[in-house]
């Protein structure tokens, strides 16, 4: 069976501030918020991808009182009223993806996480 490794990376110092291996079939959805709960900073604004774009999510990083950079899955519908999620859905239901709203809110540093990963690999 294969093992998965999540983390978290601070983007501004590229410091690995939480890590977590888990079994293949866990989602990376599940692992946030664990990895929220290891870190113990004030974390400003929180990106991902569509994979971290559930409910469980949005309210790990409420309680982390962090701007949500999460870009939602194509097509996706708008929450209830003053949901996160509401702001990225409506730059991708007017201008047809998710690019402007990318390059307005810096979502775009999320690359760093990966360039980590790789490192890591």
């Amino acid at each position: 069976m294969w093992r998965k490794i999540h983390i978290a990376v601070d983007t501004s110092t590229r410091e690995t501030v939480a890590a977590e291996v888990s079994l293949s079939g866990v989602t990376d959805a599940e692992v946030l918020p664990n990895l929220l709960k290891q870190t113990r900073r004030t974390i400003k604004a929180i990106s991902g991808d569509g994979a971290e774009d559930s409910r469980e999510c949005y309210e790990a990083i409420g309680r982390k009182k962090a701007s949500h950079l999460i870009a939602p899955r194509d097509g996706a519908a708008f929450g209830e009223k003053g949901h996160p999620r509401n702001l990225p859905v409506g730059y991708q239901k007017l201008y047809g993806s998710n690019k402007k709203w990318k390059q307005k809110y810096g979502y775009h540093k999320r690359s760093l996480s990966e360039t980590a990963m790789h490192r890591v690999k």
